[in-house]
């Protein structure tokens, strides 16, 4: 990617081979200070693999997408703005083109990108990109709040059965108008069956749901291999009487992954209207394998992390969230996470910091657990919160199946609970088992 645009094309080639005719040292791409003969193999090598494999996570830890030279690409100007926008969704459904190139610093108010279908395969993925000068804010793709969302793939309308290998980088989406907290609107809304779903430096805010991600047929992890890398997910909000709101909302859904995210304050607005039901991230049945890496989790409404299947929660940053991470008793492993100043919801008490709850009722039930905590740093609980909760809670469920965890290397510290212990388990104590 000669050009730090995240696109790995036929400018880059160009770019290159410009250099090494010129004797640039930007051409010695082997980095053993001499331009030669190997830098140039070796480059044309890395390339004609990249072509070949489809998006591929650089060293820097972005993502690169390769277009090929026969990849059809239609670009949106900012001065075209939404019927622009809106031409160039109409020939991507219509196969007409196979990328869409949407220029940095615009604005595409009133915009919906509804996808009927994906790229051709996983060296081809259909593609939403920006395109520009970096120093550009990204592409915004604003949307009527009304039951809308901005970019949606649900079925319909000629929507293929599967829609795969699709990826969407570096775009702002938020709602058009101001919203009144009484709208069912969701910014990202895939609810269908698919594989290889790629987000990446996208910035969601300000909708009932950020993000909506199902597989359609129930029962089973049916989209699958979503990847949401270096994005931002905030301030999703709904008023208390009018339904639940979210940041992430996940189901039948696996494998998924969320690496080095920023999500905060998701599910409220107003402190009154946070409750129990919204959170940063509800990961809900059917939504195994998740990772969740290298993130800042923030001031949720509820939850910060509500996992309810398998999953891995590591090296994030939560802060001033209720309950920072709820897992169940199953393939879980929380570890090296730092939890800071958790607080209450509302008037409710909590301040926890890590809940372990019941086995998920699923047929059969999963019993893969225990869970593991390990490596984490809770710390610096106020004392004015009302919640007095321990930071490590773990429980047993009434039907007779114990809540256990393997809890190690873990460091508490300047936390504000009446607990008689940092670790306890509440709840019914199943028969044999050991309430310590």
């Amino acid at each position: 990617d000669i050009n730090h645009d995240m696109v790995v094309d036929q400018a880059d080639l160009s770019t290159f081979k410009a250099w090494f005719v010129e004797g640039d040292q930007q051409a010695d791409y082997d980095q053993d200070g001499f331009v030669s003969g190997d830098d140039y193999d070796k480059f044309n090598a890395a390339f004609k693999l990249s072509m070949e494999t489809g998006p591929f996570m650089a060293p820097d830890g972005w993502y690169r997408f390769p277009i090929q030279a026969s990849v059809r690409v239609r670009k949106v100007t900012a001065a075209s703005g939404t019927p622009g926008l809106n031409a160039a969704i109409a020939a991507l459904n219509s196969r007409e083109c196979d990328a869409v190139a949407i220029e940095r610093g615009g604005l595409f108010p009133h915009s919906s990108v509804r996808l009927l279908h994906g790229g051709r395969d996983a060296a081809h993925p259909l593609i939403l990109f920006a395109y520009g000068s970096t120093s550009l804010p990204r592409p915004i793709v604003e949307f009527d709040s009304a039951g809308k969302s901005a970019i949606e793939c649900s079925g319909g309308g000629g929507t293929d059965a599967d829609v795969s290998n699709v990826v969407v980088a570096s775009i702002e989406i938020r709602p058009t108008e101001p919203r009144t907290g009484l709208e069912p609107c969701e910014a990202i809304r895939i609810v269908h069956d698919g594989t290889n779903w790629l987000f990446q430096d996208v910035y969601v805010h300000g909708a009932k749901d950020n993000v909506n991600l199902q597989g359609a047929t129930q029962g089973k992890a049916s989209l699958v291999n979503v990847v949401f890398n270096r994005c931002a997910v905030t301030r999703a909000w709904e008023k208390e009487s009018a339904g639940h709101s979210q940041g992430f909302y996940s189901q039948n859904t696996a494998p998924t992954t969320f690496n080095e995210c920023v999500v905060d304050h998701n599910g409220w607005k107003d402190v009154v209207d946070q409750t129990i039901f919204n959170h940063d991230w509800y990961l809900r049945d059917w939504n195994s394998d998740v990772t969740i890496a290298g993130c800042l989790i923030a001031r949720a409404s509820a939850s910060g992390i509500n996992m309810q299947m398998s999953g891995r929660v590591s090296n994030n940053l939560f802060y001033a969230c209720p309950v920072p991470v709820f897992c169940r008793t199953m393939n879980v492993l929380v570890d090296n996470n730092v939890i800071l100043s958790s607080t209450d919801i509302n008037a409710q008490g909590r301040g926890m910091g890590i809940f372990v709850g019941s086995v998920f009722d699923v047929t059969p039930k999963d019993l893969g657990g225990p869970c593991t905590l390990k490596g984490n740093l809770i710390a610096h609980k106020p004392a004015t919160t009302r919640g007095l909760e321990a930071p490590i809670r773990i429980g047993s469920d009434d039907d007779g199946l114990q809540h256990a965890a393997n809890v190690t290397n873990t460091i508490v510290f300047d936390w504000a609970t009446d607990a008689p212990n940092w670790l306890f388990r509440s709840g019914t104590v199943p028969p044999g088992g050991k309430p310590d």
